[in-house]
């Protein structure tokens, strides 16, 4: 019976403050001709939330709406008003204990709300003042305690809410991840936004949004006179300060309250105005209602007074997926680090910053999770204004969201637990009805959490656009071993900037890019050499990668197929094993294809000249050897010459006596086709246009044909190379010649050439 009278008294007392009315003032309900979507319920009692027990596990502190008026602001004129919409006779239907008819009757919230003045501020949003005072006057302690003179009714984190769909059709912005919405217009300087009675509310105002945002008043976040070393906690009961304390009694505090909302047919912007508090059973009978016990910080709101967004240094654009913006949230706590215990000053549970959690569905599409605050805090105190506790989090912009601006929601959770609240009977809390229930306790009201949110505005810019990109190759084919020469297309530039940096990948495989070549303007580069003995063609994926002068900078790949065909260095190769290659011979008694080499025969000829020499009267006849064609492709990158090589030696059939070096006068011509003759001189290795005249003033191409060895022994055979540019991307013909002009007196027969190859020599 005890725990009951003791329960009701906590109800009573909180009558006493929620059920202040307009007295005998009707309730205004607006027109639904007016405003189809408002449909106003003044009838519906405001909740209790219960927050503590004590050591008995009575009720002792909670959360409690304070008054709710309709409000009208019409946006053209600047006309505002604001009506109570609870009647004192719904109040004097609560089970009480404690008299309260008096305070009913006389309407003592009457008074309790001040719409000061509308105005416009700097940008033309309208700016309402609303004060707020204690609803009583303070009780005198000369006189005895009775309802009407007490000191126990002190509350604490006075809150102003605004409750309003905004302008017909506004919406709210949804945030999935979080489970809440706001309403689509803004209360620019609210404290934070808050839930826990929207349930209720939305049985007087039903809105779409699940959080609401407010304005905190009575602000003042110091210890004030407050001390565990003071009996009743404050040095005066009667004068309370600090702490967020509303005394009874108080002055009007007047906040700003700007709208910023959308335009709309309509003028007229309607709203539900309510007034939460919070509070303790700080006496538990009449006898202590002028010396009441306060437990503060306990007694104060449990979640965070104040969150916003302090400073955002924005680095957002819709280019880049890994753009980001670091947020510094700010958050006033007066719970924050209080010691547990049972003392006046300390706190039944820990109520600190627990864990932050930001949602910004537009850049991603889960939200950011801090389960530890304290591992992203950076300083500041709890209860200072101007430097509150800074928490610092980072957001990103993973799907690329356009250029524009966005809502965030922050969301600060409080240690202290949600089931903190659960009462003896196993249920979360009470409202202040039904009207004349005999158990206040069977109406349920559950808290789902200790959170405050705070919402936000950033803005994704436009970002670095990357450069256009285009890659051109010299030559798309090419022969393997050679290089290919790339270079930026015209289509290659930065529509936003300049291109700092040309980058080249010679084998791109599209995933990791392989710098091989570079350069910062754009002049064309060389890669390779490209291999390919595979016998077929190859394709090799060039790519070029071009970055631009913005911070950060932004880089584009493209791309351009090479094809490579087969290539070996060797483009000719004749061993005279046979004439597969079809060599031709003026005459076959002179020159032949003999035992796997071309040699000259020991022919009649002048015996002045020695053995297989051939000429006529003039000297100008010659024995010739020709091939067939022989094309001669581009030099590829990487080789310097066309090179030939012969290896030749003497018959030793036929010198089979002293040793000695034999020369003969065999030249090497060379004969492009289409074009006159080239000769080949063998001492510079280089070609040059000739004719029959100046032709007989070269040596032979290896000066010394041959050494005859010993009688017995194997002959030695010599190389003679010859390599020039000029033979390069033509066809040609070899032509061997044998004449007697040229003043060498043993032109014999009885040599050999045992091979012939051309090729590319680096």
């Amino acid at each position: 019976m005890l725990k009951n009278i003791i329960y009701s008294l906590l109800v009573s007392m909180f009558s006493i403050i929620l059920g202040c009315s307009g007295g005998t003032l009707n309730p205004i309900t607006p027109s639904g001709d007016d405003n189809p979507e408002v449909k106003i319920n003044s009838n519906t009692p405001s909740p209790i939330i219960v927050s503590s027990y004590d050591k008995d596990g009575y009720p002792v502190g909670g959360l409690g709406t304070l008054g709710m008026f309709y409000g009208e602001l019409n946006l053209k004129t600047l006309d505002a008003s604001l009506t109570p919409l609870r009647s004192g006779s719904n109040g004097l239907k609560d089970s009480i204990i404690v008299d309260i008819t008096t305070y009913l009757s006389m309407s003592p919230c009457s008074n309790c709300i001040d719409l000061q003045s509308v105005s416009l501020d700097s940008y033309n949003r309208p700016v309402l003042s609303i004060g707020i005072s204690h609803p009583f006057p303070p009780g005198s302690q000369f006189l005895p305690p009775s309802a009407s003179n007490r000191l126990d009714l002190h509350v604490f984190t006075v809150r102003g809410f605004v409750i309003s769909n905004g302008i017909i059709g506004g919406g709210a912005k949804i945030f999935q991840g979080l489970n809440q919405e706001i309403p689509a217009w803004r209360l620019v300087n609210a404290s934070g936004y808050a839930g826990e009675f929207d349930s209720n509310w939305d049985d007087v105002l039903e809105t779409r949004a699940t959080i609401h945002p407010y304005v905190q008043h009575y602000d003042d976040y110091s210890f004030g006179n407050y001390s565990n070393a003071y009996e009743n906690g404050f040095q005066n009961p009667a004068l309370p300060t600090g702490n967020t304390v509303m005394a009874m009694g108080s002055t009007f505090d007047y906040k700003d309250y700007v709208i910023e909302i959308q335009p709309s047919v309509t003028e007229i912007f309607q709203f539900i105005y309510a007034i939460s508090v919070s509070y303790g059973l700080s006496a538990k009978g009449k006898p202590q209602f002028l010396n009441p016990t306060y437990r503060v910080p306990l007694y104060c709101g449990k979640s965070a007074s104040v969150v916003r967004l302090g400073s955002i240094d924005n680095r957002l654009d819709d280019m880049n997926a890994s753009s980001w913006a670091d947020l510094t949230i700010e958050v006033l706590d007066i719970n924050h680090g209080i010691a547990i215990g049972e003392e006046i000053d300390q706190m039944d549970f820990d109520s600190s910053v627990k864990s932050i959690f930001v949602e910004t569905p537009d850049l991603s599409d889960s939200t950011f999770n801090v389960d530890d605050a304290l591992t992203v805090y950076q300083g500041g105190n709890c209860r200072i204004i101007s430097d509150p506790l800074r928490y610092k989090v980072r957001i990103t912009n993973t799907k690329l969201a356009p250029p524009g601006k966005y809502t965030g929601l922050i969301k600060i959770l409080d240690a202290y637990p949600k089931d903190a609240n659960v009462n003896l009977g196993g249920n979360n809390a009470i409202p202040a009805g039904p009207p004349n229930s005999e158990d206040p306790t069977n109406g349920i009201f559950a808290v789902e959490e200790w959170a405050t949110y705070g919402v936000f505005d950033y803005t994704v810019a436009l970002g670095n656009r990357p450069p256009n990109c285009e890659l051109k190759l010299l030559e798309y084919t090419i022969l393997g071993g050679s290089s290919a020469t790339a270079f930026p297309g015209s289509g290659t530039k930065d529509p936003d900037g300049s291109i700092i940096l040309y980058e080249y990948d010679k084998d791109y495989d599209g995933e990791t890019f392989n710098v091989d070549a570079s350069n910062t303007t754009g002049v064309e580069v060389i890669l390779g050499p490209y291999d390919n003995e595979t016998g077929s063609s190859l394709k090799f994926t060039i790519g070029m990668r071009v970055t631009d002068d913005d911070d950060p900078a932004a880089n584009t790949i493209c791309t351009a197929e090479l094809t490579v065909q087969h290539f070996s260095p060797v483009i000719y190769f004749e061993d005279f094993n046979n004439n597969d290659n079809g060599w031709q011979f003026d005459t076959e008694n002179f020159w032949g294809i003999k035992n796997g080499f071309l040699g000259s025969s020991a022919g009649d000829g002048a015996m002045a000249y020695g053995i297989g020499c051939y000429a006529d009267d003039l000297g100008e006849n010659e024995r010739i050897a020709t091939s067939n064609s022989i094309l001669i492709p581009p030099i590829p990158s990487g080789y310097s010459s066309v090179c030939i090589t012969i290896v030749h030696a003497v018959n030793t059939e036929i010198f089979s006596f002293n040793p000695f070096n034999f020369t003969d006068d065999c030249d090497l011509w060379i004969k492009p086709q289409g074009a006159e003759k080239y000769k080949l001189i063998t001492t510079g290795g280089e070609l040059y246009n000739t004719n029959a005249t100046t032709s007989k003033d070269g040596p032979s191409f290896a000066g010394v044909l041959g050494v005859v060895p010993v009688f017995g022994e194997t002959f030695s055979s010599v190389k003679s190379y010859f390599c020039d540019e000029t033979l390069a991307d033509q066809g040609i013909r070899l032509k061997f010649r044998q004449q007697t002009d040229d003043g060498i007196d043993n032109c014999l027969g009885g040599w050999w050439i045992d091979s012939v190859k051309v090729e590319f020599i680096k």
